[in-house]
């Protein structure tokens, strides 16, 4: 159960990852862009939003 959990959060990550990259936002050069100018924090947002999203699927799929 606790695979399936782990499994369904990081391919949920990835997912939001490659919609996000076709949106435009390439996380590769968000990631440069922090230790550029550290208070463009906005460019951390899509980060936080894939590891919101992984924790968010994998517990609902543990809670099952």
């Amino acid at each position: 159960m606790t695979f399936t959990a782990l499994t369904s959060g990081a391919l949920a990550a990835l997912v939001l990852h490659i919609y996000l990259s076709r949106a435009g936002f390439d996380l590769a050069v968000l990631w440069e862009n922090v230790f550029a100018n550290a208070r463009q924090l906005r460019t951390t947002g899509p980060w936080w939003a894939a590891a919101g999203l992984a924790f968010a699927t994998g517990g609902a799929v543990a809670r099952r």
